[in-house]
């Protein structure tokens, strides 16, 4: 698993840190994922008062999506109001 992201990174670390993310997950394999669509997740939200329980599967296509569309749009939102020329292709088609 790649390391823990700290809050204070510059941009270069921010890329670095993304790009260590990207190669870890490139490489997964389908076989690591066999078999756990409904294996029990609990993850601690926010200071760790909230801990839903959910299936592995239901986790990662509802709560985890939802939850990146969120602040995937919140920072979208920030930037915009700050005057960063970004546009609906920045943030969708930026080819992650």
């Amino acid at each position: 698993m790649p390391e823990s992201v700290g809050t204070d990174l510059d941009v270069a670390g921010f890329r670095n840190a993304i790009l260590a993310s990207r190669t870890w997950l490139e490489a997964l394999t389908p076989a690591q994922f066999e078999g756990r669509d409904d294996i029990a997740l609990t993850i601690p939200i926010g200071d760790g008062s909230i801990k839903p329980t959910l299936p592995a599967g239901q986790w990662l296509t509802v709560f985890a999506t939802t939850n990146l569309y969120f602040h995937l749009s919140t920072a979208y939102g920030i930037l915009r109001a700050h005057g960063a020329p970004i546009g609906k292709l920045d943030l969708f088609a930026s080819g992650f």
